[in-house]
């Protein structure tokens, strides 16, 4: 029953795809989270190219950096960094942080449902991250931060050909 409900909370309404402006969820994201970030002495800097829109459902791209971001936090990082490069066919959001990072072992079961190293944790972010970002035609990695911390990469079409939307 337990399961079930947390699956049911977790249930994402379908992808509803536009040229979304990545820079704007990216922004959006960092001022929702200032409040929380002021209070934890966490800074989010913004390395950011010019990435023309993508074919994308804003809210649930928004939804997937939250969930990364949310996870930074909870892994004690004071510094954030999101990145955004592109290349012709691809844009490629990179989130940074110096948290307590994660163990081989955690990086390679962080995207299963319901693992999580957190006694407060579902275990139900980076899964669902990892299931918008393939929705949306992308892949999601994470590896070790070489200062501390994770890199967390989401590869995203920026062609609406090479994207498969789903819900």
């Amino acid at each position: 029953t337990i399961t079930t409900r947390y699956l049911q909370l977790a249930r994402r309404n379908p992808s509803t795809p536009t040229q979304c402006s990545i820079q704007d969820v990216i922004r959006t994201n960092q001022k929702l989270l200032a409040p929380l970030c002021a209070q934890t002495g966490t800074t989010i800097t913004l390395a950011l190219d010019d990435t023309p829109s993508i074919p994308a459902d804003a809210d649930q791209l928004s939804q997937a950096l939250l969930n990364v971001l949310q996870n930074a936090l909870n892994a004690n990082a004071t510094a954030v960094t999101i990145g955004l490069r592109s290349s012709p066919d691809t844009a490629r959001i990179t989130i940074t942080d110096n948290g307590t990072g994660m163990t081989p072992e955690e990086l390679l079961n962080a995207t299963e449902p319901f693992y999580t190293n957190s006694d407060e944790g579902t275990g139900l972010g980076l899964a669902i991250t990892k299931e918008i970002i393939e929705d949306h035609g992308g892949t999601l990695t994470l590896t070790p931060n070489p200062q501390g911390g994770v890199v967390v990469s989401f590869l995203l079409p920026r062609n609406m050909k090479d994207a498969t939307l789903h819900g």
